[in-house]
């Protein structure tokens, strides 16, 4: 496991350490898991050299998924995985996250897990202006349920 923390802020960022964190429970509870959770980068240089060494490190005839925090950078991999010669998902499963809008139309389509945009905008909107009303008001925190979208990348 690579704990190497993103650079980035903001939800990047949340997502990272909130995966880290489930990451390190799956493995603490089961040794025998082989689960790595590495940081791709933030430069598509970076990540198009994570691909490349990806490719040198995955044991093809065994089944192998790579699951990403957003589905653009799970599209990406689809991409540059096809261009190499991978196929997904016989040679390598995608997942990602966020059910955007492209999801539905990559080539396989994209395992991804859903979250409710409108709810999520909506709590925003009410912790802003409950911010605004109320200038010592330290927010909270809230947990969306997601849903899981089976297609066919993994």
């Amino acid at each position: 496991m690579n704990n190497q923390t993103p650079v980035c802020y903001g939800v990047d960022y949340s997502r990272w350490t909130g995966a880290r964190e489930m990451f390190e429970e799956l493995t603490a509870e089961n040794k025998e898991k082989k689960i790595r959770l590495i940081n791709i980068g933030e430069p598509q240089i970076t990540r198009e050299s994570f691909y490349q060494q990806l490719l040198r490190q995955i044991p093809f005839p065994t089944k192998t998924a790579a699951f990403f925090l957003s589905d653009y950078f799970a599209i990406e991999a689809i991409s540059y995985l096809g261009s190499k010669g991978i196929r997904v998902p016989a040679d390598l499963g995608i997942a990602g996250f966020d059910d955007i809008n492209y999801a539905h139309l990559t080539v396989p389509k994209l395992t991804t897990i859903h979250q409710n945009m409108e709810r999520k905008a909506e709590l925003a909107v009410t912790e802003l202006l409950s911010a605004i009303q109320n200038p010592i008001y330290m927010g909270k925190e809230v947990l969306l349920d997601v849903m899981l979208i089976a297609r066919d990348s993994i």
